[in-house]
């Protein structure tokens, strides 16, 4: 699990793998907030990113 801070507001994609077998694709936004606290689960990120987050999750 990689995070790669961008000034600029890059998109990034994050792999996660929670359970063993199942992989999380997130996008995060990274903005002032989300510099500091970033993407912390799958849990997190539809709170923030919504539909977004929705259409790309593989479960």
């Amino acid at each position: 699990m990689e995070f790669e801070l961008a000034e600029t507001g890059i998109i990034t994609i994050e792999v996660n793998e929670i359970g063993g077998n199942r992989g999380f694709y997130e996008i995060g936004i990274y903005d002032p907030i989300s510099s500091i606290l970033p993407c912390l689960g799958w849990w997190v990120c539809p709170i923030a990113f919504g539909f977004i987050f929705a259409s790309i999750v593989i479960c």
